[in-house]
């Protein structure tokens, strides 16, 4: 059985999130200006022709006010209510519109097949994965987009190292939920942060599953078949 919440895990709790943001802005909060990761994947969803995106994890909801206002349906969920009422005034003082939401990333409360595309930065190794990931791919539509960066370590300043999953369980958790990986890397920070962590990242830009679809598992590689496109990791 793949472990991937174990019990020596430290990142940040719902409870921690919320705690985080009741005490102030939290530093993550203070910056207004769009991730490079969603200035990126406003690209690949305009390929893809995406009118509908859910951010998980949205924070101060600079990202889904980014998508907004490149013309997409956005809608942002964080499981902090303070921080979903910053993201609505943020929206409001820039005079676009999104939705935004208060909800768990491992019960999204969505009906099944309801966004073109996922969007999340930084938050999901907060989630158990093994329930947070069939979530995204439920509600996503056959075929949509998923970008998800998330930590699969931390290692703090005095040495200590603690797993939230490997890379060879992540990607499997990823196939056995249907995901086509289209684009992925791994890498190991090398220098700490201002709370003397640094982190493996995991980067994956996903395709959903698509029903009638023909998956092919052989040596760690996913080939999806839909229509005439050919996606493979």
């Amino acid at each position: 059985m793949i472990d991937v919440h174990p019990e020596t895990k430290e990142a940040m709790s719902a409870s921690d999130w919320k705690a985080a943001y009741r005490k102030g802005t939290p530093h993550w909060a203070d910056d207004l200006s769009p991730s490079l990761f969603a200035q990126e994947f406003v690209g690949e969803m305009k390929k893809a022709k995406a009118k509908t995106v859910l951010e998980v994890g949205s924070g101060n909801g600079r990202d889904s006010i980014f998508f907004a206002r490149a013309g997409f349906n956005a809608t942002a969920m964080d499981i902090s209510p303070e921080a979903v009422d910053m993201a609505s005034k943020n929206a409001q003082d820039a005079d676009v519109t999104i939705s935004a939401r208060v909800a768990n990333a491992e019960a999204l409360p969505f009906e099944g097949n309801a966004f073109d595309a996922f969007f999340s930065l930084s938050v999901m190794h907060s989630t158990k994965l093994d329930k947070s990931l069939p979530e995204v791919a439920r509600v996503l539509k056959d075929g949509g987009l998923a970008f998800i960066y998330l930590y699969g370590n931390t290692i703090t300043a005095k040495g200590k190292t603690t797993d939230v999953i490997k890379l060879d369980d992540y990607i499997k958790l990823l196939h056995e939920h249907g995901f086509i990986l289209l684009d992925f890397y791994a890498e190991q920070e090398d220098e700490f942060d201002d709370a003397g962590e640094k982190h493996r990242l995991f980067v994956a830009l996903l395709q959903n599953g698509c029903h009638g679809c023909m998956h092919v598992g052989k040596a760690g590689r996913s080939v999806c078949l839909h229509g005439n496109s050919l996606s493979a990791f």
